[in-house]
């Protein structure tokens, strides 16, 4: 019983840091994003 609670414990810890990672990651890629897509435009602009 006391194993499978500190197993419990550690999955609870291990998806709170990978929910943090993840938000955080998807924030990263939004800007990724949003510099790759104003980048694009530029490149666009100056071809013309």
């Amino acid at each position: 019983m006391k194993l499978q609670n500190k197993f419990s414990y550690t999955f609870l810890f291990y998806l709170e840091i990978f929910d943090l990672g993840y938000s955080n990651l998807t924030k990263i890629i939004d800007i990724i994003a949003f510099i790759d897509v104003n980048f694009i435009r530029i490149l666009k602009n100056e071809k013309r």
